[in-house]
């Protein structure tokens, strides 16, 4: 492994990119809210931007631009508020 982790650093090879634009983040974060992705997480959105449309960033940056676009919804889809609270 510490093999492969220094020849990735050598041919600068990056699994997660610090330099793409957040305009472009945010643009395709919010056009997956409006679309079926709207009830995705943090985590699910991230995978999803990966897959679909080859970002890859940072979760830090996934969930700030998702607090930005949809405030509420985030607070509705954590995972906390899916519990039941018991009465008594």
């Amino acid at each position: 492994m510490k093999t492969l982790d220094r020849r990735l650093r050598y041919f600068a090879i990056n699994y997660i990119g610090y330099d793409t634009p957040l305009e472009t983040i945010e643009n395709v974060i919010a056009e997956e809210l409006d679309g079926p992705g709207s009830l995705l997480g943090v985590r699910a959105m991230t995978k999803k931007l990966r897959m679909h449309h080859g970002i890859n960033v940072p979760l830090n940056l996934v969930n700030a631009a998702i607090l930005e676009a949809d405030p509420e919804g985030l607070e509705d889809r954590r995972p906390g508020n899916k519990r039941k609270k018991r009465e008594g």
